[in-house]
C-alpha cells in the first residue's frame, strides 16, 4: 500500500511540477519561449521528472541500485537551484553552487534516513538501496557526512561568497538538524527513524523559504 501511494504521489507530484516548470520557462523567456535555451530547459525539466518516477518504477528502479543518493543531489541541488535561479535572474553566479551543493546534500540524507529506516525490509526484498549495501552503522556516518557537508557548504557560502543579510536566520534550520542527527546517531530501531523525517525535511524546507525571502527582500 506505501508503494502504490508513493507511486501516486509521485505521479501527480510530476504532473504539477511540469505545469509550473513550463509556465515559469513560459514567464522568463517571453517571446523567446521555443528557443533553443528555453527547450533544453524544458527538456531538462523532462528529465528531472523521468529521473523522479524511474527512481522506484520498473524492474530497473536506479533507486535499488544504490544510486537514489546521488540522483537526488544532481537535481534536487545543482538542476533545481541553479536552473531556478537562471530562470529568475537569467544569469549564472557560480558561488550558487555552494546552496546548491547544500540542498542537493540535504535532499539525498532525506532519501539516505527513509532507506536507513527500510533497510531490513528492502534487504529481504532485494532491494539493495545505498543504505542497504553500506549498513546501518556506515549508513549513519554517511548521513552524518552528507548533514554536516551541507552546513559547511552554507557556512563557506555567507564568509566567502557573500548574501543577502542577516544570514544568521539561515542557521535556524542548521540547530534543528544537528538536533534530529544526534537522535539518529544514537538509534538502534529501524522503525522509529521514521519520526525524524520530517525533523530533517522540514528545516531543509524552512532553509530553502528563508535563503529565497531574503534574496528577493535584498535584491529589491
Amino acid at each position: 500500500k506505501r508503494q502504490k501511494a508513493n507511486q501516486s504521489s509521485s505521479l501527480i507530484t510530476s504532473l504539477l511540477a511540469l505545469l509550473s516548470g513550463g509556465w515559469l520557462i513560459y514567464s522568463a523567456f517571453g517571446a523567446e519561449a521555443l528557443s533553443l535555451k528555453s527547450i533544453s530547459i524544458f527538456a531538462l525539466g523532462l528529465l528531472a521528472i523521468a529521473a523522479a518516477l524511474k527512481y522506484t518504477l520498473g524492474k530497473k528502479a536506479y533507486g535499488y541500485a544504490g544510486l537514489g543518493e546521488l540522483a537526488v543531489f544532481i537535481f534536487f541541488g545543482f538542476a533545481g537551484v541553479l536552473v531556478m535561479a537562471y530562470l529568475h535572474g537569467q544569469v549564472i553566479d557560480w558561488w550558487w553552487m555552494m546552496p546548491a551543493s547544500a540542498m542537493g546534500l540535504f535532499s539525498s540524507a532525506v532519501l539516505n534516513l527513509n532507506n536507513m529506516r527500510d533497510i531490513e525490509n528492502d534487504l529481504k526484498h532485494g532491494k539493495n538501496t545505498l543504505a542497504a549495501r553500506l549498513g546501518s552503522d556506515n549508513a549513519k556516518t554517511f548521513h552524518a557526512s552528507l548533514i554536516i557537508a551541507g552546513w559547511a557548504c552554507i557556512v563557506i557560502y555567507w564568509m566567502l561568497g557573500g548574501g543577502p543579510r542577516p544570514w544568521l536566520l539561515t542557521f535556524v534550520p542548521m540547530l534543528l538538524h544537528f538536533r534530529s542527527l544526534k537522535s539518529t546517531m544514537g538509534n538502534n530501531e529501524p522503525a522509529l527513524l521514521d519520526a525524524e523525517l520530517p525533523k530533517i525535511a522540514l528545516p531543509t524546507f524552512l532553509y530553502a523559504v528563508i535563503y529565497g525571502i531574503l534574496v528577493i527582500v535584498y535584491a529589491s
